[in-house]
């Protein structure tokens, strides 16, 4: 039997509270009033035949870390990505979603 290979698969995103507990301190400590702050963060996810349930992609304090070795991916994949940081309602509906598809 040829073994199939998955080509796509939708993802759910599972964000730990400590995730916004992080994002919090950051934002107070070292971002402050910056605009529209580009701020690296690491994911991860896996793919779990035995179960029929979808992928998670998932986001925890470790999703800060620069060194994708520190983070808590644990055996999974680790996928990059970055959130803006806006301060104001009228900045963050200024930014244009298309452009990061």
């Amino acid at each position: 039997m040829a073994e199939e290979m998955v080509k796509f698969t939708k993802l759910r995103t599972a964000i730990d509270p400590n995730f916004w507990a992080k994002f919090a301190e950051l934002k107070l400590d070292k971002y402050k009033l910056e605009e529209k702050t580009e701020i690296s963060v690491w994911a991860s996810y896996s793919l779990d035949r035995s179960t029929k349930t979808k992928s998670l992609l998932g986001l925890d304090c470790t999703s800060f870390n620069e060194n994708v070795e520190t983070t808590s991916h644990h055996g999974a994949v680790p996928c990059s990505g970055y959130l803006i940081n806006t301060n104001t309602f009228e900045t963050f509906r200024q930014i244009q979603p298309e452009k990061f598809i």
